[in-house]
Parts: C-alpha cells; sequence; structure tokens
C-alpha cells in the first residue's frame, strides 16, 4: 500500500526523536564510564586534567568495544558518487554504533532529492531490504559502473584530459579496492598517464605512488607553460629584409599567425606577394641561409644530444631559436615563358602585377623562397615583393584537385613589361609556413616553376653528378623489354575450362575511350591482335585526374591459377631496417609490370575481348593474380647483393638510405648501376633523391623515425559513417594499415570488427562510438623510433577482460603498440 507525503513526514520525525534519545543515553553512558575509568586509576587528574580525563574516556570506550565519543552528522546523499557515500555510511554507522536493523530507518534521513524520490519508489518494491542490499541498489542505480570489478575499472583507466582529471578518477577505483600493492598501483597509474608526461615521469626514480603524482602534476603545469610561450613568440609582428636588388622589407599582421605545427611530404611551386608572411629577426644576421649538416654532423650532435640548427641541448620541450624558415635553393631547367600580346583586364580586377623576381627568380639561387605546406603537400613558396597579389600555378592546383572559382578573364603584367592572360581564383587557401599558418585567395598563374621532381640545387653536386650519369635510366622505354627468366607465366589447374567470356556492355562514350587506349597500346607494342580461345571483359576506372584506367577482368582466369607461393616483403619489417639511416631516395619503377614480358606459351592466356575484337598482351598485365609475386621475385634477384644493407625494395618502389652522403652517393650509383643492366627503366617524376625525410609505403621516414602519412590521416578523419559491410572494411582495413601507432587498437575496434561477421552487420550505438573512437584514436599519431637490436628492449602490456595490450619501448620511446579485443564468455 503506497504512503503520503504525510506518512513520510511523520516517519522521519519519529526517526529524529529516536535519535535524541539515543544521543541522551550516550551522554549518561559517558559520564558513567568516565566515573568507572577513574575508579580503574585510568587517569591521572595531576598530569592531564580535562585531557587526562578525555584519554582515559577513550580508552575506557574502546576496552568496552564503543566509539560512541563523537557525535557527527550523517552524510546526506542526492544522486552523485554513490560508491563514495556508502563507504561514508559505513564508517558513520561504525562510529556511531548503529544497529543493523537501524540502518536502513537512518537512510531516509541522509537522502534528497532524485535519490529520494528514487528510495521511496525502490522501498515499496524491496520491503524490508538489507542495508548490504540497498548499497548495491545505490549504486547500480546512480554509479553502475563502479559494479564492475574496481580493479578491472583500475587497469582500463587512461589519461584523457588533464592529470588532475585523470588523478580523480585514478583515486576514486584505487580507494574501492579493499588491498593493493603500492608498487603495482604506482605502475598503473605510469601506464596510465598520456605518452609525452609518462616518458619523463620514468626519468626519475619515485619511490611513492603520491611522488609520481605530484610529479605527473608539475610536469603537465610546465608543458602548459612552455607551450604559452611558444605561441607568443610565434604570433609577434616582425620584419625580415634581403639584400639583393629586390631587397624590402615584408611584415605581416599577427592574425595571419597560428600556433600549428606542419609536416614536410612532396612538393610544387607557390608564388607569395609581401604581407603574408612573419618572419624572426634573428634571421636577419643569417642572411636568409640555412646549413646543411652532413651525415657526420648530424650523428655527432645527435649523440651529444644538441639541437641540429642551434646547438643547444635538445629535450622534447626544447624551442630552437633558430626554428623558422628554411630558405630553399630551387633551380629550373627551362624558364622560357611563352608571350601573350592580348590585354584583355577586365574591370572587375585591379591591375596584376608579377615582379621580375617571380620570373627570373624561379632559376636563380639569390631568390627568396621558403618552404611550407598547402593541404599537406610541401610547397616551394616565392616571396615577390614586388607583386601586387598572391598565385599559384595551375600545375599545384590539378595535383591538389583544389576548387577553382570562375572569374572574367584578366592579364597579369610581368616585370618586363609583358602580360599573361588568365583566369580563375581558388579563395581561401589555408597555407602553412613551419608555425604559421595563412588564408589567403590565390590567382591562378601560368609559373613554369620549378618541377619538384627534378634534379634541384639543393641537392649536392655529388648526387646530381650520379643522376646525369645514369640518366638513361629515367627515359622512356623503347620497344618490348628483354627476355628474363622471371618473365610471366600462367600455369593453369588441371582439366581447366578455358574461360571465354563476352565484352561486358558500355555506352558509346566509353566505347570511344577503350578505342583510343587500345590504340595506344598498340602503338606501344605492348598488346597486339589474337586468336586467343582465351578472353576477359575490359573494364574502365575513372582516374582522379578525371581520365581513364584501362583494366581488363582476369577474375575467371585466375580463379583456374595455380598461385605462386613468392614471399612478399611485410612493410612493417622493411621499417625496421632503418636504424641508423638519416638520408633516404625512392626509387619508383615506370609502370613496373610492363617492364615484365609475357612467356610465348602464356601470351594467348591474357587475351581480352573489347566492341571491336580481340587482343593479347606481350607484357606483364595489371589483375593477374601471380604478378605481384613474379616482379617481386624480379626485384629481389636484382637488388639481392644489397638488401637490408642500404636497400629495401617493395615491389617497385626501391628505397635506398644512408648515415651520411658519401656512403649515399656511392650506393645509389650501385642501384642505378643495376637497373641500367638490366634494362629497367624509373619513372623520375615519382622518384625523390637524397631527402632528409620522404613518404614511403603510406609512412613518413626520417632520422628521428616512423610516422603516418597525414594524407592518410586525413583520409580517415573524412571517412563517412559505413552503410553496410564492404565501406566498413574498407575503414578498418585502412586504420589496421597503421595500428601498431594506436595503443589498444584491437579493443577500440572490437564492436566494429565483431559487425564483419555473418548477417552481424547492425549499426548500433555502440558502434557509432568505437567509429567514433577510432577516428579519434587517429588524430594525433605518435612517431615511432626505429628499432635498435644493440639496445634494451622493454614490453609494457596489460590485460583486462575487455582486452590485451602492449607496447614495445626502447629508450623511453614507442617501437610498436599491440593489442587485441575480447569477446566477454557468457
Amino acid at each position: 500500500m503506497a504512503r503520503s507525503s504525510d506518512d513520510w513526514n511523520l516517519e522521519r520525525e519519529e526517526i529524529r526523536t529516536r535519535l535524541d534519545l539515543n544521543e541522551a543515553r550516550t551522554k549518561k553512558t559517558k559520564e558513567l564510564l568516565a566515573a568507572i575509568a577513574s575508579k580503574l586509576g585510568v587517569r591521572s587528574d595531576d598530569d592531564h586534567g580535562d585531557e587526562g580525563s578525555e584519554i582515559g574516556y577513550r580508552e575506557c570506550i574502546r576496552e568496552k568495544g564503543q566509539n560512541r565519543w563523537r557525535k557527527l552528522e550523517i552524510p546526506i546523499f542526492s544522486g552523485e558518487d554513490a560508491f563514495g557515500w556508502t563507504r561514508k555510511l559505513d564508517r558513520y554507522f561504525s562510529l556511531q554504533v548503529v544497529q543493523e536493523e537501524e540502518k536502513m530507518q537512518a537512510i531516509l534521513l541522509a537522502l534528497e532529492g532524485r535519490a529520494l524520490s528514487w528510495f521511496q519508489w525502490w522501498e515499496r518494491c524491496n520491503p524490508n531490504p538489507s542495508w548490504d542490499a540497498f548499497k548495491v541498489a545505490v549504486i547500480r542505480r546512480f554509479q553502475p559502473s563502479m559494479i564492475q570489478n574496481p580493479f578491472e575499472l583500475l587497469l582500463s583507466l587512461k589519461q584523457v584530459g588533464t592529470v588532475e582529471e585523470y588523478v580523480e578518477e585514478f583515486e576514486k577505483y584505487v580507494g574501492a579496492l579493499r588491498e593493493i600493492d603500492q608498487e603495482f598501483a604506482k605502475g598503473i597509474f605510469l601506464n596510465g598517464l598520456k605518452e609525452e608526461i609518462q616518458v619523463e615521469v620514468r626519468l626519475f626514480e619515485l619511490k611513492s605512488l603520491t611522488d609520481v603524482i605530484q610529479k605527473a602534476l608539475m610536469i603537465e603545469q610546465k608543458n602548459i607553460i612552455l607551450n604559452k610561450k611558444g605561441s607568443t613568440d610565434y604570433s609577434r609582428p616582425t620584419s625580415f629584409t634581403r639584400n639583393n636588388s629586390f631587397s624590402k622589407v615584408v611584415t605581416v599582421d599577427s592574425k595571419h599567425t597560428a600556433d600549428k605545427k606542419v609536416d614536410r611530404p612532396a612538393s610544387g611551386s607557390v608564388v607569395n606577394s609581401s604581407g603574408s608572411v612573419n618572419m624572426n629577426e634573428r634571421n636577419r644576421s643569417r642572411g636568409g641561409e640555412f646549413k646543411h649538416l652532413t651525415g657526420e654532423e648530424m650523428r655527432e650532435k645527435r649523440e651529444k644530444g644538441l639541437c641540429f640548427r642551434c646547438d643547444e641541448p635538445y629535450s622534447r620541450e626544447h624551442r630552437c631559436k633558430n626554428k623558422q624558415f628554411k630558405m630553399l635553393i630551387v633551380e629550373e631547367e627551362d624558364s622560357s615563358e611563352e608571350e601573350d600580346k592580348e590585354d584583355l583586364v577586365s574591370k572587375q580586377f585591379n591591375a596584376l602585377h608579377l615582379s621580375l623576381c617571380s620570373m627570373a627568380g624561379l632559376t636563380s639561387s639569390k631568390s627568396w623562397k621558403i618552404s611550407g605546406e598547402l593541404y599537406g603537400k610541401s610547397m616551394i613558396i616565392l616571396i615577390d615583393c614586388g607583386a601586387s597579389h598572391n598565385f599559384i600555378s595551375q600545375e599545384i592546383v590539378s595535383q591538389l584537385q583544389l576548387r577553382v572559382e570562375p572569374t572574367l578573364t584578366y592579364s597579369v603584367e610581368v616585370g618586363d613589361g609583358h602580360k599573361v592572360r588568365c583566369q580563375g581564383k581558388c579563395k581561401k587557401l589555408k597555407l602553412a609556413i613551419q608555425e604559421l599558418e595563412v588564408e589567403q585567395d590565390f590567382y591562378l598563374f601560368s609559373l613554369k616553376g620549378p618541377d619538384t621532381n627534378k634534379e634541384r640545387p639543393m641537392l649536392p653536386k655529388e648526387l646530381l653528378g650520379v643522376l646525369q650519369e645514369f640518366e638513361g635510366v629515367f627515359q622512356d622505354p623503347q620497344g618490348l623489354p628483354p627476355k628474363r627468366k622471371h618473365d610471366h607465366a600462367i600455369h593453369l589447374k588441371e582439366n581447366a575450362e578455358v574461360p571465354n567470356l563476352r565484352p561486358y556492355k558500355c555506352p558509346h562514350y566509353k566505347k570511344s575511350e577503350i578505342e583510343k587506349l587500345v590504340g595506344d597500346m598498340l602503338q606501344a607494342g605492348v598488346i597486339r591482335p589474337s586468336i586467343s580461345p582465351y578472353s576477359s571483359p575490359v573494364i574502365l576506372v575513372k582516374k582522379k585526374d578525371g581520365g581513364w584506367r584501362f583494366c581488363v577482368d582476369y577474375r575467371a582466369l585466375n580463379k583456374i591459377t595455380i598461385p605462386n607461393k613468392f614471399p612478399i616483403p611485410i612493410i612493417e619489417e622493411l621499417l625496421d631496417e632503418l636504424h641508423g639511416a638519416s638520408l633516404f631516395s625512392k626509387l619508383d619503377l615506370m609502370a613496373g609490370y610492363h617492364q615484365i614480358r609475357m612467356k610465348e606459351e602464356d601470351v594467348e592466356k591474357t587475351a581480352f575481348r573489347t566492341h571491336e575484337g580481340l587482343y593479347e598482351f606481350l607484357v606483364m598485365p595489371f589483375g593477374l593474380s601471380n604478378a605481384p609475386s613474379t616482379f617481386q621475385a624480379l626485384m629481389n634477384e636484382v637488388l639481392k647483393p644489397f638488401l637490408r644493407k642500404f636497400a629495401l625494395v617493395f615491389f617497385d618502389v626501391i628505397l635506398v638510405y644512408n648515415p651520411d652522403l658519401s656512403s649515399h652517393v656511392s650506393h645509389l650509383k650501385q642501384i642505378l648501376e643495376l637497373l641500367a643492366q638490366h634494362s629497367l627503366k624509373a619513372n623520375k617524376k615519382k622518384c625523390s633523391f637524397g631527402q632528409l625525410s620522404l613518404e614511403y609505403l603510406g609512412h613518413i621516414i626520417s632520422g628521428e623515425g616512423v610516422s603516418a602519412d597525414k594524407s592518410k590521416v586525413a583520409a580517415m578523419q573524412n571517412w563517412p559513417i559505413p552503410t553496410d559491410i564492404k565501406g566498413l572494411r574498407g575503414f578498418l582495413g585502412l586504420t589496421g594499415y597503421y595500428r601498431r601507432f594506436v595503443r589498444d587498437y584491437g579493443k577500440l575496434a572490437k564492436p566494429l570488427t565483431d559487425l564483419l561477421k555473418k548477417d552481424n552487420f547492425h549499426w548500433s550505438e555502440e558502434a557509432v562510438s568505437a567509429f567514433q573512437s577510432l577516428k579519434s584514436a587517429m588524430i594525433d599519431l605518435p612517431m615511432l623510433a626505429v628499432l635498435d637490436f644493440e639496445k634494451v628492449f622493454i614490453i609494457e602490456n596489460d590485460a583486462s577482460s575487455k582486452g590485451l595490450g602492449g607496447v614495445l619501448m626502447q629508450e623511453g620511446r614507442p617501437l610498436a603498440y599491440w593489442s587485441k579485443g575480447l569477446s566477454l564468455q557468457a
């Protein structure tokens, strides 16, 4: 039967009356026990006076097993921290010697707000409950996470916000444990800290958990102060002067600056007008030059722990005084500009001007250039103080697929008096220059800027000499490649039915494109007309630049092909070979598969059918199941003397790595000699030479370590919510490629991998949470160190019912993370 509010109020008054009676009894008992203690000689009035009376009274109370010597207010609960409140009540009941049958009556006085409302309902559903049953119920209702094993929660705890917030959560869980070893608790706390704080704390030999917590708080506060100081340094408007014929002072408003770090992969060219760049005054004395260190100098500074630029001791918090801009000297092979005599300046525009600096400056070693980034791609920026606007080359617009807003046709007057006709504008492009970020509009202009993949004066003359000596390796192949023992063979299963498929239906415009592509391949000599009994259909795939890629659907042929078991390199193992290297060159072979011939007896099996005829490949086509194995086998044999010494190869990409310039030049020459001997051609536009860091197989490698490619990270961040298994597999495939960079990847991805099971794709709230958590984990991936087998390895691991995890480290830096999600067993 439900009780009214008047009944509740009456009951509360009765309880208060009973507690007052208990307090009166307590007072009388106290006086009696004090008298007994006096007769027993427990106190001495001469020695202690009133204090002695109190001490004697307490001792007597303890002998009697009572603790009612102090009046305490009952803790109030309104719905916050249920677990902590029940712990307080346990202590309160113990001190006040509240009997078990009285505890539930006293509870009503300790509840208010939503907690009281819940209790009134809960008591009606659970008549005559015990105190222990109530504790479980109130925690389950208001703090369900604490129903789990507190030790399990403690192991899975990781710092997400500040150290103070992490300490608060840690103390909540560790306090729930009855017993825990102090060393073990210290280790759990350390393992949950953010990596940058954890590494620093481990440098100190701290004995207690309290010391570790204090040190972590101090380190975080120090980092906050340094970050604020660093951002202040980069936000001051400064100036920069140059000592040449185009000398002018360039300044920038502080609103163009941003406290943001950038990385530097590939390249291109941008011309920037005055007033859009911030330079530090200390660069004046340096004349805008950047000293390139030799490999020996870099190794010596690294051993001494010095900064490469300012020679001060290096640490994670080090802010280099000289880290402002790197001056890049770029040379163009041909800077001739076709003159346009038309003058079609629109009334919409003011006069647009480019000085001679923009024209001659691209090939002049004295021009003022800096490095920067545009949407993750490295750019070479020419500062033209005589330009009226910002300009960007059409080549970069095409490479990055930038959006061009149409404009009326305008003419740009260049420094020699000629006018060049242009059209289009890219609005609000975000250009990152070292620590700065500038958002500006850029007009299109046909700049014949430096081809970033050709030789540049920034390369040492020794490297330039090698590239000139082996210029033939970078020329287009003429005719068919030579016959080799690794020519591609197609071995079919016994009694297999010959695939003979009709061509796919396609629209008229695709037929015209197929005819064009087939004509090009006939002229190049890579295919010929066929009378083969085999036939596979053709499909066209759209490329990023809007063109079409010619593909043959060999799935039917692949089903009856005996697999080639030649081992394909594991990318992680290739990266492990780079210890000690600080200089890199990458060679990308030109149309790699087409540099291997088909065995004459297997040419007919490559036949494909279009709407106009049947053709067959004389070279190895794309799409055959054993083509990767054939190509890898050829490259391994060609480069076998140098593999894992100073060269790595993954299909058509060759990496040359060395600790210094002299050995790098020598070894690059040996690699190019081998390519020339085996008639293998490299695509110079995709090659990189003598780089301190470069992109390799989806990673950015340097002497400092290995990091994830920023463009791939951006692709993960922009991935839409999957609507089917295919979309989910694509997302997990991309993120899984970088799982060694992510702590607890297996645990984070477990809800998503479960959806890949048969008939189990149901996009739930748990899946949405896991999807967003995985995206968040990919935002700031750490740089992994390259392992050194001469140093000590350290493995840290943990485990819980949710999963297993570990990290392999050397000298406090992670080499790789490993994790695996676990399923709860029924």
